[in-house]
């Protein structure tokens, strides 16, 4: 019976010594493992002159480690420096595929800073899974996350989340409007075409170049709306609409604008000189060409100079 006890009380040891050796070991490694993150990330970051030429090398390590890294690259998300940011965004984008759940779950942190960095990067990775958590995101009350995520699902392009971005057109704060107007032209979506049509004459600047620039990106499908913008509107939408013509090269305008430099707007002609220009036919060219016998302007006629020297 004393025998059995003693045996008993032998394994038990063995299993204790060697379990809580185990324990131990992993422990060391995790540690070993987050100093090396660590050490990595400062280089990475390139903060310092004397480690500059490291940098890209550190990167690319913590890239290929990628999930070994990512826990530790995580306890980072709350970082204030700028700098320490833009890494975290470039390597996680790089990391990408693994990295994408274990980001997501940081979406719900208490922490805005580290809801804000998150949701960059899942814009900078673009995985399609992270649409719907992104999505639940605007209706928070910080303006800030909710420009962020119209920026982030823009990135990620996924029209599936095309009605909650385009109802931040409407949004009480510019800089929403602005996000989801970028967005909007990223996704190539046609059923954005009427929101970027009313961006043009949004209050804000800011709003009206993105919308006028969403509609150039989204190609020669924005032109009809464009075109009856010319005959119908006044304004800072009227001037973008010719512009954006000019920029989508769109031979359809020409007589639309050979029309416009006869307004008594003298924004509207500079606008439409420099819209003909970018089409380059030459009926447009020899018409402002004719023009420039006759106008008065000083900036009508910079706007004829500029583009009669771009042509020779």
């Amino acid at each position: 019976m004393r025998t059995q006890r003693l045996k008993l009380l032998a394994i038990c040891f063995v299993l204790l010594f060697f379990g809580t050796g185990g324990f131990c070991q992993e422990l060391k490694q995790e540690d070993q493992l987050k100093k090396k993150v660590d050490s990595l990330f400062i280089l990475a970051c390139g903060g310092l002159e004397k480690y500059r030429d490291k940098q890209q090398s550190a990167e690319s390590t913590l890239v290929q480690m990628g999930e070994k890294a990512i826990l530790c690259l995580l306890e980072k998300l709350n970082t204030q420096s700028a700098r320490e940011r833009w890494t975290l965004i470039r390597i996680f984008g790089k990391i990408g595929d693994p990295a994408v759940l274990p980001v997501i779950g940081k979406l719900d942190s208490d922490n805005k800073d580290v809801v804000k960095l998150s949701i960059r990067i899942l814009g900078e990775i673009k995985d399609n899974r992270a649409v719907k958590p992104l999505v639940r995101l605007l209706n928070r009350n910080d303006y800030n996350i909710r420009s962020l995520v119209c920026e982030s699902l823009g990135r990620i392009a996924d029209t599936t989340a095309f009605k909650e971005v385009s109802s931040c057109m409407e949004d009480s704060v510019e800089v929403v409007r602005k996000s989801a107007a970028v967005a909007l032209g990223r996704m190539k979506d046609e059923r954005a075409i009427p929101y970027l049509i009313r961006g043009l004459s949004d209050p804000h600047f800011s709003v009206r170049m993105s919308s006028a620039n969403s509609l150039v990106q989204m190609g020669n499908s924005t032109v009809e709306p464009l075109l009856f913008l010319l005959d119908h509107s006044t304004g800072t939408s009227l001037y973008l609409a010719i512009e954006s013509l000019g920029k989508l090269k769109a031979p359809k305008a020409l007589p639309l604008l050979l029309e416009k430099l006869k307004e008594e707007d003298w924004a509207v002609r500079a606008f439409t000189v420099q819209a003909l220009c970018d089409i380059d036919d030459q009926r447009g060219i020899q018409a402002i060409k004719k023009m420039k016998k006759e106008a008065t302007h000083p900036f009508v006629l910079n706007k004829i100079k500029q583009c009669l020297e771009k042509m020779r």
